[in-house]
């Protein structure tokens, strides 16, 4: 997996370069070790494929106090959810851990630059 990892990093170095980014190789690491962040705090592939654990029944107003982070509001406007008012979340832990990641993590850590 090692192998794959750093073959993986030198691949978003050259796109990077690609793109005309300063210091490709040292941003790639960060982009790297930031999506590693992102995939720890999804579901697992084991309780990916259970489909038991897909029925979880949430009302638009848990977003906040459930996974407190993300401007839920501006996220359900900017996908035209406005009037939805409940959701099937088929990874609750994914929805917390992202939401954790957007407050905990300074906005320069998602972006390249």
């Amino acid at each position: 997996m090692q192998k794959l990892r750093a073959a993986y990093v030198q691949h978003l170095g050259a796109m990077l370069r690609l793109a005309g980014i300063a210091n490709a190789d040292a941003k790639a690491a960060r982009v790297f070790a930031f999506e590693k962040k992102l995939a720890e705090v999804h579901a697992s592939r084991t309780d990916s494929a259970d489909v038991s654990k897909g029925n979880n029944p949430w009302a638009r107003a848990d977003f906040a106090s459930k996974a407190p982070g993300l401007d839920w509001s501006a996220y359900f406007s900017a996908a035209g959810l406005d009037r939805q008012t409940s959701f099937i979340v088929w990874h609750p832990s994914a929805v917390t851990g992202l939401a954790s990641l957007v407050r905990r993590e300074p906005l320069d850590v998602w972006k390249i630059t």
